[in-house]
């Protein structure tokens, strides 16, 4: 049963003060003043990746490593990669890919493995 049509049936039964609550909480609702029978709300099923869009799953799991060097205190930092590396200097990914093998900031050399 769709939300729409939970709505209608609370509104033809005269219930009032519904308009904030989900799904689940209308059916309760209608179970519990007796206007509908016992029934288990049904969930939407995921949707399948189609094939030519599956590779997209492995991008962000599957990343390269990332080893940043600070050029003044000689501290290496590896990542697995380059998402992480980017969340870890709160930049865009891209740019991490941009700085590969550069120094970025003046500061910190960027090699991609």
């Amino acid at each position: 049963m769709k939300l729409s049509e939970l709505r209608i049936l609370l509104k033809e039964n005269g219930i009032k003060g519904y308009s904030h609550y989900n799904k689940p909480e209308l059916i309760n609702i209608l179970i519990e003043k007796g206007h509908l029978e016992n029934e288990i709300p049904i969930l939407p099923q995921k949707k399948e990746i189609d094939e030519k869009h599956n590779y997209l799953k492995k991008i962000r799991n599957a990343g390269k490593q990332v080893e940043v060097i600070d050029k003044k205190t000689g501290e290496v930092k590896t990542y697995p990669s380059i998402y992480n590396c980017a969340r870890a200097f709160k930049i865009n990914p891209g740019a991490i890919y941009h700085y590969n093998g550069k120094t970025y900031k003046e500061q910190y050399e960027i090699n991609i493995m």
